[in-house]
């Protein structure tokens, strides 16, 4: 874990093996809830703009650099090495430990019925593997009591360690700290379109392009209506620009 003050906010980064050693075999913390953010240079650029959000991310227990943004940052401004690592890798990465030792896992959200594609998939690589995949809300922004309800009884009933949350940032992170007493016991990370990449339906980039820290544009290629968001990555600059220079002296404020 790499605990520093990123542009103004106190982030504790993890690596997959960190989650894995830190929370998923920490058994002090089976009763409590974990909550894990994926932190990248558009969800900076929304902690600055929204308060709410910046207080529920710097809340949760621990954050992984899911941008090279954030990774060449770290390095430039802190002197500090970040594993860079995307949430569909890490949850990909815990849902295959959990399939192999017969843990319990929930995914929430993503469209139609990818949730539920997807644990059956799991079900078939780990016979055994108590995994539910449920749509949750119709629509995320317009929730329905019924909806919850629903979602909360499944996992009442199934008692998971493990919890992926697909609506979207910063919607799924505020919903997970919302009812954050109704997963004591689980490890709860918001994942965005991770079901869609683990589904097909959206193609990921080619590894050589993940590599280099590319996917973003990869992605933006092939759906132009993400420019918008991408835009936020000057907002993200200027705040970089602007704590390069406070922090060599020409700038008090």
């Amino acid at each position: 874990m790499v605990t520093l003050k990123f542009l103004g906010n106190d982030l504790n980064f993890l690596d997959k093996r960190d989650i894995l050693e830190s929370f998923l075999k920490n058994k002090p913390l089976l009763q409590k809830t974990v909550h894990i953010v994926s932190i990248n240079p558009e969800n900076i650029v929304c902690m600055k703009q929204d308060k709410e959000f910046e207080r529920v991310v710097t809340k949760a227990q621990g954050h992984i650099a899911d941008g090279i943004g954030i990774v060449t940052v770290a390095r430039m401004l802190y002197k500090q090495h970040l594993s860079r690592v995307t949430g569909v890798d890490t949850m990909e990465y815990l849902l295959d430990i959990a399939g192999s030792q017969r843990m319990r896992a929930v995914l929430i959200g993503g469209r139609g019925k990818i949730a539920e594609s997807i644990a059956e998939c799991y079900k078939k690589r780990y016979p055994g593997f108590n995994i539910i995949g449920i749509e949750g809300y119709s629509n995320i922004r317009n929730r329905r009591k019924v909806e919850t309800d629903a979602i909360f009884h499944i996992v009442r009933t199934v008692k998971p360690r493990l919890v992926f949350v697909a609506y979207g940032s910063p919607w799924q992170e505020k919903w997970i700290e919302t009812h954050r007493t109704q997963f004591a016991g689980s490890i709860v990370m918001g994942i965005g379109g991770g079901f869609d990449l683990m589904g097909k339906s959206i193609a990921r980039a080619p590894i050589l392009i993940q590599k280099v820290g590319l996917e973003w544009l990869f992605r933006l290629m092939r759906e132009p209506w993400r420019l918008g968001r991408q835009l936020r990555l000057g907002i993200y600059i200027k705040y970089v620009i602007r704590e390069y220079i406070t922090r060599i002296g020409f700038w008090d404020n």
